[in-house]
């Protein structure tokens, strides 16, 4: 393109765009529209993209001229078009990949990253190029120039006397060229040798950089642009006082390369340790260790593919490894003599392995030396950085030792990765703590410098991941350790539609007055407003551009998750720093953020009163935070269920200790049942897992010494054979600790010696997913589990698009029936809720089959698309809403509704106590929902209810007998009976939280949380009603009821504990906030409480 010479070039923004498209396909002109991400999609538009048989200009219709020629371009890559630019516009373009090879990305980093001298080399060296070429070419013209004079000669050549005189010129000329090349090449040699060491560091940060983009397909959220990789890796070249290239010595620095290697790998891991979730930073460890041991030429790229996808994946046409094995092959080994400690499940692999050459009579040898193999394999001191004992493969390398292991013992993947990436020497430098989440004290000092929006990504909602720290949580923490002044937080929490005014009003102000902004729940918002878009694409520039204009407090932040990447406009990921919101990678970085959230928070003037001796007891809930929140980590080997404690969970055992524990005669005690039963067992809802932090409890804040050395308890004495508790000396001592003792984290979590292979296990078969998923994105992973479910197909094009051609025709048909239906009918909530998701319907329908509509470059992400948003369930919603509308019946009993047809089932409930209030002429706050479990044996429903059906229960059952919920261990979901609907008048004291809405929007209103401010209402007025749930079918966690149960005591007696609380009132002598009749009353409700248990 850039050979090509444009005579307009237009922004996509412009507003007489459409006007000058028109006059340049009447001149014939070639069109360049930049920065196309930012066009609307308007018909106009579109119809532009289609080459036109004439143009209207000044509305006057014209021949196109032949020669127009319209280019678009867009500085979005091309992961992201598809998200950035609307697929109406893709859909009429094709796109060309103008995207760096390996080769031009080592040519670019090669001019950026060199420090000033050896760009002037650079220089020096790319413009004796250009005249080696320019010499090239005059050499070859005057070849032509004579070629040409003898062809075009009408005589004999001896007869002409003007052929030898010219011939003699043409070769002094080109004797003269030679002579210049010859000398040129001779300078360029040198140049070349003085840029073999900057060159060979290049490649080693070509393939840095692949090595980031391949752990990027491991989430949808990942977006790592070539600039940002570009100025972390300046960092690594930033030697003082010395030169890759010395012009005195006429020499390259081989000496520096190792140091500015170590260097480029430290600041990879270091400033992409916040980018990642910890799962996938231990795939860019491992990758990083390969690149490296490739790069210095200690294995090949064949052994590389091998260790990362398998002997059995690797395709038949890698020149270096060639497998090829029969199944007459595997049955043979299966009855040879090899090895009973060889798992079965690894003989075909073998004989893949033996058709490498390095590899050649490994199983001969296998069988010759069992017990050689076999402590070299499993013995626990045995690792891959040692030779192999048999001298027949005593050659073999650190990488084909690694593939061996790998292949023999796959459960050792994540022990054999640590392995290689402390062997490789650029890993094991000493390095200062990674920035991540869960330490806000070292990523505030990560983000000192960034002056571009922050994207805080939350794992997916539906996996089993948790995390250290709330986001906004942590947004506020950073905020307050902002090293220019405590910035203002404000938060913009999206659910549905986009408030344009609300943002943009906010925006503007954020920017002049320097607060900082959070968008939260970016995931939950439907789309985003165009105008907004183009706000936040200008915004963006004026960071790199126009700084003047932004206070330099002013921070933009972008809350969502993983899973929902497409929520955010391309143009912001593109510039914006990502961040992942997880948890520490081990115990050991546990603990130190733990400690420095104590000692960060003990130091301000309202813990002054806490004494020395009892910071202990407070680093001591730090250590019992971190092993409860490792231990979470280990999943259903530690806890029957996933508990997600962040650090707002420590800081209420903190706050609690100080409060009131201090004061108490035995401190350890009290602060062992706080911590046990009331703040991190709050969570617990298992009884064999509360006895489980039961037990860490017991050993953090054990009094005495009967427990020392065991499991936790470790790290209670190691907390309390320090002498000192500032926090740069504690977190010293901590980091020795952990490297002199000999003890795995599983047992410094409590757990057996028989979880230490298990864990293993899980983490070696999580990891060997996550490697074959960064190098084959395109293709399903060989599965390793039998558990795992099929891929599923996607559905035929052709078909998906005419299922949903007929999907809408009959949703169309059906609104015209149902305008025509309805005629001038009183409009009733319930009805207007039904007809709202019918057009939603139609919307959707509409949106996917435009997709499919795409050319055919584009059909696979469609169907894609398509498979996702399952056709089946489609066609369901739509008989199903057909039939509440009274188009149609359904299998379901009349009345019975489901809400899997909704697309916002609360809104169905909203619309039933609407309708209800309407009718009876009520505020919608005096409406209350009752529900009802009706028996399985009833044949017919009540008159005049409103029944939910296809309910399911994850984790729980329905008992019919007892009728009451009942845990249930298997992970598959049960059915739910019907469930009866009842909108109610709520009757005398039943004032509690309640939906509320703005009536002037009609179906299109949301959700609001009131307090009517009736506050304790009527103290002689105990609304049994509202003990219902406890007596039909919902439990108390154990934990509550205990801290119920203290209530009740006469010595924690429920009111004289809020009569002390609240006498610290100001005006608590002038206007208490409760009297005396209502404190009564609280004891009274809590007996009352208790006796219905």
């Amino acid at each position: 393109m850039l050979e090509l010479r444009f005579e307009l070039v237009l922004c996509a923004d412009d507003l007489e765009l459409l006007d000058k498209l028109d006059f340049a396909a009447e001149k014939g002109w070639k069109v360049l529209v930049t920065n196309v991400e930012r066009a609307k999609p308007t018909r106009e538009f579109l119809a532009k993209l289609v080459r036109p048989s004439r143009s209207c200009f000044h509305g006057l219709w014209r021949p196109a001229h032949p020669d127009f020629c319209l280019f678009l371009s867009t500085p979005l890559s091309v992961r992201l078009i598809s998200n950035g630019i609307d697929p109406s516009i893709l859909a009429q373009v094709h796109v060309v990949d103008l995207s760096l090879s390996s080769e031009e990305i080592q040519e670019l980093m090669l001019t950026q990253l060199l420090q000033s001298e050896c760009r002037e080399l650079l220089n020096q060296h790319t413009r004796l190029q250009n005249y080696n070429q320019l010499l090239q070419a005059k050499l070859v013209s005057a070849e032509e120039a004579l070629m040409d004079y003898i062809l075009q000669s009408d005589s004999l050549l001896f007869k002409d006397s003007h052929f030898l005189p010219r011939v003699a010129v043409c070769q002094e000329e080109m004797k003269k060229i030679k002579a210049e090349i010859e000398q040129l090449s001779e300078e360029l040699n040198y140049h070349e040798s003085l840029l073999a060491c900057p060159r060979q560091l290049m490649k080693l940060a070509a393939a840095l950089y692949q090595t980031l983009q391949a752990v990027s397909r491991l989430s949808p959220a990942y977006y790592f642009s070539l600039q940002d990789f570009i100025k972390v890796m300046k960092e690594a070249f930033s030697v003082k006082d010395r030169s890759l290239v010395s012009y005195t010595t006429g020499t390259a620095a081989q000496s520096i390369l190792p140091e500015i290697m170590n260097m480029m790998v430290h600041q990879l891991l270091i400033q992409y340790r916040p980018c990642l979730f910890k799962r996938h930073f231990a795939v860019l460890k491992l990758l990083v260790s390969l690149a490296v041991l490739e790069h210095n030429q200690f294995c090949s790229e064949a052994e590389t593919m091998v260790f990362l996808r398998g002997v059995e994946d690797i395709e038949h046409n890698v020149t270096e490894v060639k497998t090829s094995v029969s199944p007459a092959d595997t049955v043979l080994l299966s009855s040879s003599d090899l090895p009973s400690w060889i798992p079965s499940n690894v003989y075909s692999e073998l004989l893949f392995l033996e058709k490498i050459p390095c590899f050649k009579r490994l199983i001969d040898s296998l069988c010759a030396y069992p017990t050689q193999w076999q402590e070299y394999l499993y013995s626990t001191s045995s690792t891959v950085v040692g030779n192999v004992p048999c001298c027949s493969h005593s050659h073999l390398t650190l990488l084909q030792r690694a593939i061996l292991w790998k292949t023999m013992r796959s459960d050792c993947l994540k022990q054999l990765g640590d392995s290689l990436n402390a062997c490789i020497h650029c890993l094991t430098a000493k390095t200062p703590a990674a920035p991540h989440s869960g330490n806000p004290e070292v990523l505030s000092k990560y983000l000192a410098g960034i002056d571009r929006p922050i994207i805080l990504t939350l794992p997916n909602s539906d996996g089993d991941v948790q995390i250290s720290i709330q986001p906004l949580h942590l947004i506020h923490q950073l905020a307050h350790k902002d090293g220019k002044s405590e910035a203002q937080v404000k938060v913009i929490s999206f659910e549905g539609l986009c408030n344009k005014e609300l943002i943009l009003s906010m925006l503007d102000k954020a920017i002049s007055e320097g607060q900082w902004l959070v968008f939260n729940n970016c995931h939950m918002l439907e789309n985003w407003d165009d105008e907004v878009v183009v706000r936040l694409s200008q915004l963006t520039s004026s960071f790199k551009e126009e700084k003047g204009l932004i206070h330099p407090c002013f921070r933009l932040w972008f809350v969502y998750q993983e899973n929902a990447a497409e929520a955010l406009p391309a143009v912001v990921r593109m510039c914006a720093l990502p961040l992942c919101c997880d948890t520490p990678l081990d115990l050991k970085e546990e603990m130190s953020c733990s400690l420095q959230q104590v000692l960060s928070v003990s130091l301000p003037q309202s813990w002054s009163d806490v004494a020395d001796d009892h910071t202990e007891v407070l680093l001591r809930c730090a250590v019992f935070h971190s092993v409860l929140v490792q231990r979470q980590t280990y999943k259903y080997l530690s806890f029957g269920r996933t508990y997600h404690w962040t650090q707002e969970d420590l800081l209420t055992l903190l706050d609690a200790y100080t409060s009131f524990a201090s004061h108490c005669h035995d401190t350890y005690k009290v602060l062992h049942y706080i911590a046990a039963r009331v703040v991190h067992g709050g969570h617990i809802t298992d009884s064999t897992d509360s006895e489980v932090v039961e037990s860490v409890a017991r050993c953090c804040f054990a009094s005495d010494s009967s427990l020392s050395g065991s499991g936790p308890c470790i790290l209670s004495d190691m907390i309390s054979s320090c002498g000192h508790y500032d926090l740069s000396g504690l977190l010293q001592v901590v980091e020795q600790r952990f490297r002199d003792i000999a003890f795995s984290d599983p047992f410094l979590l409590g757990f057996g010696a028989n979880v230490v292979p298990e864990v293993a296990k899980i983490n070696s078969y999580n990891l060997n997913v996550l490697l074959q998923t960064s190098q084959t994105p395109l293709r399903p992973v060989r599965s390793f589990s039998p558990k795992q479910d099929p891929p599923v197909k996607l559905p035929a094009f052709i078909k998906a698009r005419e299922r949903l051609q007929a999907l809408k025709n009959y949703l169309t048909h059906k609104k015209d029936s149902t305008i025509r239906d309805v005629g001038a009918a009183s409009r009733r909530p319930l009805r207007d809720f039904l007809e709202a998701e019918w057009d939603d319907l139609i919307d959707l329908v509409a949106l996917l089959l435009s997709y499919l509509q795409q050319p055919v470059q584009y059909n696979s992400s469609s169907a894609s698309l398509v498979k996702f948003t399952d056709l089946s369930r489609l066609e369901k919603r739509a008989q199903l809403l057909s039939a509440y509308l009274g188009h149609g019946c359904a299998s379901d009993p009349p009345g019975t509704y489901r809400l899997a047809a909704f697309k916002k089932p609360r809104v169905f409930l909203l619309a039933l106590m609407r309708e209800t209030a309407q009718e009876n002429s009520k505020y919608i706050s005096d409406i209350i929902l009752q529900f009802q479990v009706l028996p399985e044996s009833l044949t017919f429903l009540p008159p005049g209810d409103m029944c939910l059906c296809g309910l399911e229960l994850t984790g729980a059952s329905w008992d019919p007998e007892i009728g009451a919920l009942q845990d249930a261990v298997s992970p598959r979901p049960f059915s739910m009976p019907v469930l009866s609907v009842k909108a109610l008048f709520e009757k005398g004291n039943m004032d509690r939280h309640h939906y509320e809405t703005f009536e002037k929007f009609g179906n299109n209103t949301f959700l609001l949380h009131l307090d009517n401010g009736r506050a304790f209402g009527r103290h002689s007025k105990d609304e049994s009603s509202i003990l219902a749930p406890l007596q039909q079918c919902c439990k108390v966690r154990r934990s509550t009821w205990l801290r119920l149960h203290l209530l009740s005591l006469p010595q924690y007696h429920i009111s004289d504990v809020m009569r002390a609380s609240l006498s610290q009132d100001p005006l608590h002598k002038v206007a208490p906030l409760l009297s005396e009749p209502h404190l009564a009353a609280l004891s009274r409700r809590l007996k009352t409480v208790l006796e219905t248990q």
